[in-house]
């Protein structure tokens, strides 16, 4: 059932990301929530062994609402996903075994959240949207911090998902605020997927130790 979900999530994700373009129908929120739904449920085949990595669960879920909302508001989804970011990063931090070398492998994400969060306000600035500019300095933050906590804990899965999370969202504000990127709903929802997938799997990680 488990391997059936899977493919499930990857023929769903394909679809919306090769055949839907990021509008506004109904259609459209549809499909695209449909491989959230299909994710959230494959990690329950995990949570249901392991009930105290109820964040990551509850993670994945306000993410979904967060797909929804940011369709017809981005100031709303940013907000809904920075809370699904909070989610994620309590988890991480409740699992974390690798607090040690906190300064080593904070520095590439500190590297990261100081140019991203530069680039991102000084095009902002240029282009007048200064209103956005707490939300994403904070939305950098929280989405840093994340990744941190998620190498913190030791497991491949929450690695590579908020690594993939943080190219995901990296895309997604490089092709609003800076530059257009070509073929972005394809780069955004692919690591997006990929992303949500390998966190949700990082539950099963967690249940073995």
């Amino acid at each position: 059932m488990k391997a059936f979900t899977t493919l499930l999530i990857l023929v769903s994700s394909i679809y919306y990301i090769f055949y839907f373009d990021a509008g506004q129908s109904l259609a459209t929120v549809i499909f695209k929530l449909t491989p959230m739904l299909l994710i959230i449920f494959y990690s329950l085949f995990y949570y249901r062994k392991v009930r105290k990595y109820l964040a990551i669960v509850l993670g994945l879920i306000v993410c979904m609402i967060a797909d929804g909302v940011i369709v017809y508001s981005f100031l709303g989804g940013l907000i809904v996903f920075l809370t699904g970011h909070i989610f994620y990063l309590y988890a991480f931090l409740k699992i974390s075994v690798n607090k040690r070398k906190s300064g080593i492998v904070s520095f590439p994400f500190l590297i990261y959240m100081t140019i991203m969060g530069y680039l991102l306000i000084s095009a902002m600035v240029d282009s007048g949207e200064t209103a956005l500019v707490i939300p994403v300095i904070l939305y950098i933050l929280v989405i840093g911090f994340m990744g941190i906590t998620a190498v913190w804990t030791n497991d491949k899965y929450a690695m590579i998902g908020a690594i993939l999370f943080i190219i995901s969202d990296s895309f997604l504000a490089w092709n609003m605020f800076v530059e257009s990127i070509s073929y972005s709903h394809v780069w955004i929802m692919t690591t997006y997927y990929g992303a949500q997938f390998f966190i949700a799997t990082s539950i099963g990680y967690f249940n073995k130790r």
